[in-house]
């Protein structure tokens, strides 16, 4: 099981990849920093010849997921993942709680800590 794991998909080009390339960025706010801003387009990101890095634009939950694709001949290699800020949020958050969690087992004991458990649970 991976812990921020991927998916990668593989899109058929109804047109030409040039075409394709055109209309993401009529719909793309060029930009070398993937993070949110109020915007009229649809994404935000950075487009090359035939690679694209781009965040959706809605405003606080765009920047989570980021897509990387790669444009071939007659197809489109996409891969959607974490964004890495997010990811070291989330380990910091785990290791936190883990970390408080190992804290009150040698401070208060074991079976007592136990009880700690459930409210951290739900």
């Amino acid at each position: 099981m991976k812990i921020f794991p991927t998916k990668n998909y593989k899109l058929d080009c109804i047109d030409n990849t040039e075409k394709s390339i055109q209309v993401l960025k009529l719909n793309t706010l060029e930009s070398d920093r993937l993070s949110t801003t109020s915007t009229d387009k649809e994404f935000i990101g950075i487009i090359n010849a035939n690679h694209f890095e781009i965040i959706s634009s809605d405003v606080g939950i765009g920047a989570f997921t980021v897509v990387r694709g790669e444009l071939l001949k007659d197809s489109i290699n996409v891969v959607v993942s974490i964004n890495k800020p997010f990811k070291v949020l989330i380990t910091l958050l785990f290791v936190f709680g883990i970390g408080g969690i190992s804290y009150n087992v040698f401070k208060i004991g074991f079976p007592r800590a136990l009880g700690m458990l459930i409210p951290l649970l739900s």
